[in-house]
């Protein structure tokens, strides 16, 4: 399984491979993108060094917050660019943005008021927003789909 969004097509080439069951179920495709949207080896990787960071003196604690956070939102594109073969290239470009979009939110939402969002740093965490945002971006990111 590819780690990339289906570009679907577009025109009778799609009526055809639907009549002919080659495209899945549409709920189906939409679950499978938002699982695919969502960039779980940056956020992994985020996690991670968030929880080495608070080990840190606090002369630098801040300004590594904002590195780490900083350098996972700008590899998230560069990933998938990275990882991308070929047959990849039509679902590429809606990958880096909507993973990009989904790390901004994923980040916000599993800090937990300790990371950058926390009361330390720019104390903007609220639990309950993170859990709506999570949970309406969730919703609709599903809905973009790459065509070919």
């Amino acid at each position: 399984m590819s780690r990339f969004v289906t570009a679907v097509r577009t025109g009778p080439d799609n009526v055809k491979a639907r009549l002919d069951g080659e495209e899945d179920k549409p709920a189906d495709q939409y679950l499978e993108r938002i699982g695919k949207y969502v960039p779980s080896e940056i956020i992994a990787a985020y996690t991670g060094l968030n929880a080495l960071l608070v080990t840190f003196p606090d002369s630098i604690r801040y300004y590594a917050y904002f590195v780490c956070f900083v350098l996972c939102l700008v590899l998230t594109p560069f990933y998938f660019k990275l990882i991308a073969k070929p047959e990849d290239k039509p679902s590429l470009n809606y990958q880096m943005v909507i993973s990009s979009i989904a790390f901004l939110v994923w980040s916000y939402a599993i800090d937990g008021g300790g990371g950058i969002f926390g009361e330390n740093i720019l104390n903007i965490y609220h639990q309950s927003v993170g859990g709506a945002l999570l949970i309406v971006f969730s919703l609709i990111s599903g809905a973009f789909i790459p065509r070919k």
